[in-house]
């Protein structure tokens, strides 16, 4: 292969990130990422376009490839995943057809190999739960994460918006079956940093020697435990949560506190239940990615921890990677300094 292209990587999570690539016979290298956060995924696709005409408006377009990663939740909006996929690639076609000369739509696998959308819609017409395809977002991350860290075993990491996902590899395998459903397995929890009902880390608590049993009914999130300030508002969260007529500023900080407390508990639980069943020695590297990605840093005590840069567009990136490198022969550059290890 010795043409120039352009690829659009998009990963449509509870955000619509995207990185888009170009390459050449002589590098590949990032030229554009982000993600949206919009009503539709139609704004978001419109979106992307506007920011791709603003960044080529000089170069001949030529946009050969869209790499294409659908988490499992959104084949659930539908009656069939097939009839997701239908949708998201009409939609595709419909926005970006008109930057290019030809365009191939391609899924990742959950094998690490890249599926024409014809294919993958047989497949799901074939096999209902679509998990192969609808839920291998992790697969490029995890490929880029070995050639970019140079390791081979690790407990991989990734919390996001709305989930917790924990993949463990080992001699360079994907310890993850071809069918397996994640959420069974506890590799696909729940857990994320913005979106998570408090009430699913916990259902009691114990404040100044006070029990309580919070309203289900009440929307506290983990966004607002996180987020490092104490307002009227979450002032009046807590209080109506907790059941307690008046909560001042101090025990505000300690029910938070608890909270903390006992997500970062529920998280070293999982990732210790997961380290014993899968590995043999004692410590296993780890690689944090996703939103959350510092508060896994900070709350998991252990001496080796990789941190996966790239912000938030790692599973876009991690694609691009592992389609340049298996499909074209050709090397995805990034910027010296962009890791972190310890």
């Amino acid at each position: 292969m010795n043409e120039d292209f352009f690829i659009l990587s998009l990963d449509i999570g509870g955000n619509i990130k995207y990185s888009v690539i170009y390459s050449c016979k002589e590098n590949s290298e990032i030229i554009l990422s982000g993600q949206k956060t919009v009503r539709t995924l139609n704004e978001a696709m419109w979106d992307i376009k506007l920011d791709l005409i603003e960044r080529l408006r000089k170069t001949p377009y030529h946009l050969r490839y869209v790499l294409l990663s659908l988490p499992g939740a959104s084949s659930l909006q539908f009656s069939m995943p097939s009839q997701a996929l239908d949708e998201t690639a009409r939609l595709i076609m419909k926005t970006f057809e008109p930057l290019s000369k030809e365009l191939d739509i391609l899924i990742m696998g959950r094998d690490g190999q890249f599926y024409n959308v014809y294919f993958v819609h047989e497949y799901c017409n074939k096999y209902n739960d679509g998990c192969f395809f609808f839920d291998s977002y992790w697969r490029g991350a995890i490929d880029l994460s070995m050639d970019f860290f140079g390791i081979d075993t690790f407990l991989y990491l990734d919390m996001g918006s709305f989930s917790f996902t924990i993949v463990p590899v080992r001699d360079g395998r994907i310890m993850v079956e071809k069918h397996e459903n994640r959420v069974l397995s506890e590799k696909l929890l729940s857990v994320g940093v913005k979106h998570t009902p408090v009430l699913f880390i916990l259902n009691e608590m114990t404040v100044d020697q006070i029990s309580f049993k919070p309203y289900a009914y009440v929307p506290l999130y983990t966004r607002d435990i996180l987020r490092g300030e104490i307002d009227d508002l979450l002032l009046c969260k807590l209080s109506r949560f907790l059941g307690y007529p008046q909560i001042n500023r101090n025990m505000a900080y300690r029910v938070i506190s608890s909270i903390r407390a006992a997500m970062a508990d529920f998280i070293r639980r999982k990732v210790k239940k997961h380290i014993e069943l899968h590995y043999t020695r004692g410590e296993v590297p780890l690689v944090v990615a996703g939103s959350g990605k510092h508060l896994l840093y900070e709350i998991l005590d252990h001496k080796c921890k990789y941190v996966l840069p790239f912000d938030n567009t790692h599973t876009c990136v991690g694609l691009a990677h592992v389609f340049l490198k298996k499909e074209c022969g050709r090397m995805l550059r990034w910027k010296e300094g962009t890791g972190q290890g310890k």
